[in-house]
């Protein structure tokens, strides 16, 4: 991992085992250099990037919506052909329906931000998602919120890969806010395996603003949309989840809300069940439970005799019926920015490595900017001289020879086309929006030699009108005016309208989402079939809530142990987590003929001593 760390910083390609005059490999170097080269395209498939909170398929999707920029809903089957068609994706159709969905997904426990519109069936919190409809009959498209997060004038300045001569998705996108705390991200990869919780969009905000203004990032707790529960730090690295319970009667409870990732019909087949008709070792516990769920809510109103309820309180009410969880950052493995794999301890360390490549990406924004507005300024003020000129007399260029035409426009000081002298010094970073046919070398060399003014001489006869010249000169004067507002902006002034028109945004896109959950949205979607919230299915009023306590036993289990050096447990393994620790990104390149020979010293057995 340090030697593909070295070569990425250094801008060397990747080692390949394989040349034109090998004849043999060492154990070695297959296990190291090709054998590895799975287990590194497992990881980039299972774990996403510290910069856009992607993995290579939902990467490639967003990329291809970004290019269709459908204005109307896209059958999900239909996208997943053209992801495939336009990305390059080697992979099943049924994963990426799946990649497709879990995008669109707003349930809670999914995503904060869906970075697609769930138009249908796309799953719900009863079956953790599982219940969405098939990829043919639901329809998504990229939502409002989507391109203020991932702006299109960033594009040019992305890198992007090849496949097989086509030009597919970047490397990673840079949104202007960490994705990979907002949606979360988990995943099992070879050796390496992530989990990271999400956050609060708006305290994310919050913090940028902190960090633009030169403070520190304030500690942020795991926050989830829509969940009504309650979660409690118990340290800098765990959190408890509590679920929501309240007593309505001497015998009679309803639970409102579960533990983040418990869903409902999960909770009621593994948990109430088992306490209504017990089991071979636990009597029953209740005596009925009734339902009263959305694809939004829950609710559960569990009777049982009064004493089952006073023991339950005994208990602890979120301990009896299972409503606390964990959530643990031990495990926030992902990407960095140069594609090396890295461990996080909290979500500061996350925020601020974004925050160092987005802040490289504003001051490459600025300058590109610039460039572009000059060029453009430039153009539009020799075309507005060129049409005052020639509307004056004070140069011919009728009946003339092209070569004469050229001399002429020379001597008076024009400049060859700005716009396009500045992209082909541009050219390594300009991203064309068409795919144009390639012209022939010979076209090639036309083009690029010599001045070029066909952007003074292609104007149109309409062009020297007088209406026509009050327009140029007014759009002239508008992009000077362009030019010279961004000239006296920093970048982090560009970062900060950014944020402040990605926050309106999203406060109008969760008004909406509000209004569609009552039934009162206007906004023009296809009908999904939801449960309209009523009465029956909210919290009782009268119910007495359920303050939910840190049992002992849970807080023990995330207690630090001090332990003796050099002494560990008998027959218990090392978690995943640990070994990674202590062995960092150094692998050590130890031969297979090496590794027998050392293990068979130490299972040599001694032969047996016979009398």
């Amino acid at each position: 991992m340090e030697e593909r760390k070295r070569r990425r910083e250094l801008g060397l390609p990747e080692l390949y085992l394989y040349g034109k005059d090998t004849t043999a490999v060492t154990y070695n170097d297959f296990v190291n250099k090709e054998l590895i080269l799975f287990s590194n395209m497992d990881n980039e498939r299972s774990i996403p990037s510290v910069v856009d909170g992607f993995k290579p398929g939902q990467r490639k999707v967003l990329y291809t919506c970004l290019k269709r920029n459908d204005k109307r809903e896209v059958k999900v089957a239909q996208l997943v052909g053209s992801v495939a068609e336009q990305s390059a994706y080697h992979h099943g159709e049924q994963a990426l329906a799946g990649t497709i969905v879990g995008l669109a997904q707003d349930f809670v426990g999914s995503n904060n931000i869906n970075v697609l519109l769930p138009v249908g069936q796309f799953g719900t919190r009863l079956q953790g998602g599982k219940d969405a409809a098939s990829p043919r009959y639901i329809f998504t498209m990229l939502s409002s919120v989507t391109k203020h997060l991932f702006s299109n004038l960033d594009s040019p300045l992305l890198h992007y890969l090849f496949d097989d001569n086509l030009k597919i998705e970047p490397e990673y996108y840079v949104p202007i806010i960490p994705m990979v705390l907002v949606n979360g991200a988990e995943g099992i990869g070879t050796g390496w395996s992530t989990k990271v919780p999400n956050y609060n969009p708006r305290d994310l905000v919050k913090n940028i603003y902190r960090m633009l203004d030169g403070n520190e990032p304030q500690p942020m707790n795991p926050w989830y949309k829509n969940f009504r529960g309650q979660i409690d730090r118990l340290d800098e690295q765990h959190f408890m989840v509590s679920g929501e319970i309240a007593i309505l009667e001497d015998n009679k409870i309803e639970i409102t809300e579960l533990p983040i990732r418990t869903w409902t019909q999960v909770y009621k087949e593994n948990v109430l069940e088992p306490m209504l008709h017990g089991t071979d070792k636990v009597p029953a516990f209740i005596t009925d439970y009734k339902e009263y769920h959305t694809d939004t809510t829950v609710r559960f109103v569990v009777t049982m005799t009064p004493d089952k309820l006073q023991q339950a309180r005994n208990q602890g009410l979120h301990k009896v019926f299972k409503l606390q969880t964990s959530i643990s950052l031990s495990s926030m493995v992902l990407f960095d920015h140069l594609g090396c794999l890295r461990k996080y301890d909290n979500p500061e360390q996350i925020l601020k490595e974004f925050y160092e490549v987005r802040s490289a990406l504003y001051d490459r924004r600025k300058e590109y900017m610039v460039g572009a507005l000059e060029a453009e300024s430039l153009k539009l003020k020799n075309q507005a001289r060129f049409i005052v000129e020639k509307i004056e007399n004070k140069f011919t260029i009728e009946n003339r020879r092209k070569a004469e035409m050229i001399k002429i426009l020379v001597d008076r000081g024009y400049d060859s086309d700005p716009l396009k002298s500045w992209k082909e010094a541009q050219k390594e970073h300009i991203v064309e929006a068409e795919e144009k046919t390639e012209e022939s070398d010979g076209e090639k060399e036309a083009t690029s030699s010599g001045p070029d003014y066909d952007y003074l001489l292609g104007m149109t006869l309409w062009s020297l009108t007088r209406e026509r010249k009050d327009e140029l000169l007014k759009k002239r004067d508008e992009k000077i005016k362009e030019l010279n507002d961004l000239k006296s902006k920093s970048p982090s002034d560009l970062w900060r309208n950014d944020l402040k028109e990605f926050v309106e945004e999203l406060d109008k896109f969760e008004k909406e989402q509000k209004e569609d959950d009552v039934g009162t949205s206007k906004l023009k979607k296809k009908t999904t079939g939801k449960k309209k919230l009523t009465d029956e299915d909210k919290p009782s009023p009268f119910g007495e809530r359920v303050n939910p306590q840190i049992d002992e036993d849970f807080k023990k289990k995330w207690e630090k142990k001090p332990t003796v050096p050099g002494e560990a447990k008998k027959g218990r393994k090392k978690k995943l987590a640990d070994i990674k620790e202590e062995d960092g990104d150094d692998i050590k390149e130890v031969s297979l003929s090496d590794r027998v020979a050392s293990s068979a010293k130490k299972t040599k057995k001694e032969p047996r001593k016979t009398t």
